[in-house]
Formats: structure tokens, sequence, C-alpha cells
């Protein structure tokens, strides 16, 4: 059993939520704020990488300059994502950071989850806000990320 297998497994434990990695060995998880997680295991540098898409191509019909600049604003030295990187990858804007497999256990991946999911929430909202939508009214919370692999429920990470 690799080291992330190891961790996914004490992660099911501890928050009695079923994580398995697929084949690329990455697992992914949907919270409650609607936001897709996936976390991946970088074998050959021994690292995690937690990222999730912050805008949905369907619903930007394209990362116009309001959201490129709130995307920009909110990465200046990492104060309005908590560090986390914002890049592009096939028309999304991600949300993602690394952690050293070696520094994280069960309990610290829990951490690191809300923590991410409350900014993937927070930068998002403010993204769909850049393009004029007001999040709460739209239907973009509500069908934001669809098809995810397992329920994710925070509540159940308060440890």
């Amino acid at each position: 059993m690799n080291a992330f297998n190891k961790l996914l497994s004490e992660f099911s434990k501890l928050t009695g939520l079923e994580t398995e990695a697929d084949s690329d060995n990455s697992c992914s998880m949907e919270t409650d704020g609607g936001v897709i997680i996936t976390i991946q295991y970088l074998e050959n540098t021994d690292e995690l990488v937690i990222f999730a898409p912050v805008t949905d191509p369907d619903k930007f019909d394209k990362l116009d300059y309001s959201v490129l600049k709130t995307a920009l604003e909110l990465s200046y030295n990492g104060e309005g994502t908590r560090g986390n990187c914002l890049g592009i990858f096939h028309d999304a804007i991600i949300l993602s950071k690394k952690y050293d497999t070696e520094l994280v256990n069960a309990e610290k991946l829990a951490d690191i989850l809300i923590n991410f999911s409350d900014t993937a929430v927070f930068v998002r909202n403010a993204l769909v806000a850049s393009i004029g939508i007001d999040s709460e009214e739209s239907d973009f919370n509500n069908d934001f990320n669809s098809g995810s692999t397992a329920e994710f429920n925070l509540a159940a990470l308060s440890v």
C-alpha cells in the first residue's frame, strides 16, 4: 500500500467517508458547498495536489477580462486564495495547492480540505460576482459541479 492509499484509508476511518484512489492516483469528492475537490498523489515527488474548478465553462461563456482580473486580484500575494494557486485548465479556472505527503496525516488532511473548500467557495463566488451574477440567486451554486464521485460532508470533518 503506497503512502496515498494509506492516507486515504486513515482519512476514511476518521471521517466515515468512503475514499479510494482511482487508477490515476486521485480521489474526488463534492463538498456541501457544491465544489468538487480532487486529491491527486504525485508518486514521483511524493506530493499531494489538491485542486478544484472554481469556474464552469458551461456557465462562463469565456474567461473575459473581468473574470481574469478578479482572479489575478485574488491571487495577489495569495491573500484572496489563502496561499492557494489559481490557474487555467481546459477553459476553467482551477484553485490548487501542493503538500508534501510526509507532512500530511488524516487529521491534517481533514483540516486542509475544510479550509480549501471554504476558499474555493469564496473564490468561486467572487468570480461569479465579477460577471454580474448574484451567486445566491442564480442556479450557479445548485449545479456548478455535477457528477461528483462522493459526497463530502464538512460537518463530519469537525475533528
